[in-house]
């Protein structure tokens, strides 16, 4: 079985269950910590419907603080969140802005991890 990643009905990310059940534990939990919104509305146990106006903020607030921190085991728990979610929103048409160098190298890194997220 695989679980469903979704923008406006259209499937952005489909990983084995198992996997898009932690990803979304991941997110809730970092959305909980920075006490924000994350976009993800759940359509079934399944099926996540991603609401880019919301889920698109939470990406750019998170890779701020990604590449501003310090603390290499933040930086990688962010970045389990990050890398999927640019590439998420990039198939969905929203892209995250790399005006900062640093930005950039983030969206980079996380167009090759797109090669192993199956849509």
């Amino acid at each position: 079985m695989s679980y469903s990643f979704d923008i406006d009905g259209h499937s952005v990310w489909t990983p084995a269950l198992r996997v898009g059940t932690i990803y979304v534990g991941y997110v809730r939990a970092v959305s909980e910590a920075y006490e924000v919104k994350n976009g993800l509305e759940s359509v079934a146990n399944d099926t996540v419907e991603i609401v880019p106006e919301v889920f698109g903020p939470f990406i750019e607030l998170l890779t701020s603080r990604l590449v501003v921190t310090n603390h290499s085991l933040l930086r990688d728990q962010l970045q389990v969140v990050v890398q999927p979610g640019i590439v998420m929103l990039d198939r969905g048409g929203f892209a995250i802005s790399e005006e900062r160098p640093e930005v950039g190298e983030l969206v980079r890194m996380a167009r090759d991890v797109a090669r192993s997220m199956p849509r």
